[in-house]
């Protein structure tokens, strides 16, 4: 799988319906596109600085882009987990559980074996049995991925910071959508079939999408 450059910054603006000028940051998070829409103007340095050290973050222990925190259990099979590690094994295992185990982030191997041309081998193991006491502990031939959901989780970590409280409407999209201090207009659009339709994404809300063509082999 292709590796995806870490998020960089470049600044930018564009219109708002009332036609005052938006600050812009766009990037990658996760090899997914990224940007944080300010509604207000331009953010200042103390505040950028807080953003992209939570964007990064979250890159450093969730990415399968770059050396990561999961990268390295993936490879080493065990691992100390860091609680961010644990929030997005909590998340997961709910996740995990609702569906009654068709969500199962023990697949990496098998989105490895795929993208060899390989007919994947079936997972060995229950996501809901691996230990999580301070440690995770892998079955042997698994390795984990959080693709479903760490998009979500790094948008909501971002979303979260007290800096972004007081600068009216911001739009956090790390690969998944939230809205905070206003209304903001999305749109969902396909290479092929063009614009697919639009919505208004209230404030405190969020949205994500997926499309089949995002991932072949």
């Amino acid at each position: 799988m292709k590796r995806r450059r870490f998020l960089q910054i470049v600044a930018g603006a564009c219109a708002t319906a009332g036609g005052a000028m938006a600050a812009e940051w766009q990037g990658q998070v996760m090899g997914a596109d990224a940007r944080i829409l300010l509604r207000g103007g331009a953010a200042s340095g103390a505040v950028v600085d807080q953003l992209l050290a939570e964007i990064r973050r979250v890159e450093e222990v969730l990415s399968l882009y770059r050396d990561s925190e999961l990268t390295r259990l993936n490879r080493d099979g065990a691992g100390t987990a860091s609680p961010l590690m644990h929030q997005a094994m909590d998340l997961a295992l709910r996740v995990h559980e609702a569906t009654g185990g068709a969500f199962d982030p023990l697949v990496q191997s098998q989105w490895l074996q795929l993208a060899q041309g390989q007919v994947p081998s079936p997972v060995t193991a229950s996501f809901a049995r691996i230990a999580r006491d301070g440690a995770i502990h892998l079955p042997p031939g698994q390795q984990l991925t959080f693709n479903g959901l760490a998009q979500g989780l790094a948008t909501d970590r971002v979303a979260a910071l007290p800096a972004l409280r007081d600068m009216g409407g911001v739009l956090v999209d790390m690969g998944e959508a939230r809205a905070l201090g206003a209304e903001f207009r999305l749109g969902l659009s396909d290479l092929q079939a063009g614009m697919l339709g639009q919505l208004t994404l209230r404030p405190g809300r969020a949205i994500a999408t997926s499309s089949p063509g995002a991932l072949r082999f």
